[in-house]
Parts: structure tokens; sequence; C-alpha cells
């Protein structure tokens, strides 16, 4: 379990917490393996578990959530990063698809054991939303910058 701890101090959303704030996240988690070309999840599927991946690389694909359409790879992931934090968040559909490029070793955990664990300890629920927050806001960023880049290349020094 030590090394699902070193990867869990290793995430940014994870930042600030105390080796005792960590520990309970070892406990309510489920560490999961996959096999390259597995599924974790399916664009428009429901659900309500965050990962973290402990080991391996995965592709985040998207449709744009259009049915019948190809899907485009948006981005790679490897060790220490999160996935799902948005269905994860609002209880929505899955906003990508994420497909396994390698032997993936992951750690899940529900919301439900998050949100029940923020309750009995204010804390770290400030924590996590925080760290939730902050790593959207990256990811906003990184995909702002995307657009201006195809933009660029769509429409060239027109705009």
């Amino acid at each position: 379990m030590s090394s699902v701890l070193d990867v869990i101090k290793g995430n940014p959303l994870f930042e600030g917490f105390s080796n005792a704030m960590l520990e309970p996240f070892i406990h309510i988690g489920e560490t999961r393996t996959y096999a390259p070309g597995d599924v974790l999840f399916k664009e428009l599927s429901d659900g309500d578990e965050i990962y973290l991946i402990l080991d391996g690389r995965a592709s985040v694909n998207c449709s744009g959530v259009q049915e019948n359409q190809p899907a485009v790879e948006i981005i790679t992931v490897g060790r220490g990063e999160i996935l799902g934090e948005i269905s994860f968040i609002e209880d929505g559909p899955r906003s990508a698809t994420v497909v396994a490029d390698t032997l993936l070793k992951t750690r899940v955990w529900k919301a439900s054991a998050w949100r029940s664990l923020s309750e009995q300890n204010p804390e770290i629920g400030y924590r996590l939303t925080l760290g939730i927050a902050k790593l959207l806001c990256a990811r906003v960023r990184r995909s702002n910058i995307q657009v201006a880049l195809l933009n660029k290349i769509l429409w060239g020094a027109q705009r």
C-alpha cells in the first residue's frame, strides 16, 4: 500500500494533506488493473467514480458527445493523474472515453465514500474541493490553449 500512498502524495489534488489526512484514502479506495485496450469508462455513460493512475498510461478520447461520430484523442495520461472528476462531481454522464494504452493500475474511489469522508472531516472536504477546482482550472487552461492553436491552424492570421 505504500506505493499507493506515494502516488497519492505526489498528486496536486492532495497538496497540503498530512499523512493522517491521506490515510483514509487508502482504506476507502479500491485498486483495479486493466489490460491494454480495456475501457475504464465510456463517453456518455453514468459514472460516480474517480480514478488515480498508479502505473501505466491511458488515452482520453472524445467524440464531442455526438453518437456515431469517430472519437478524437484528447490527451494521454499517466502515473499520478486523475480521471473521471467531472462525473464524479456533478453526477452527470462521462464526457470522454478512457482506454488503457498499457497495463494500467488505478486506485478508484466512489463519490459516496469521498462525500462521507468530507462530511466527517470538513477540512478534508475543503481541501478536496479546492484540489478538484484547481485540477479543473488547469484542464480548462490547457483546453483554451488547444482551441487557440486549432483556430490559428484553421483560420491562420486572419483573426
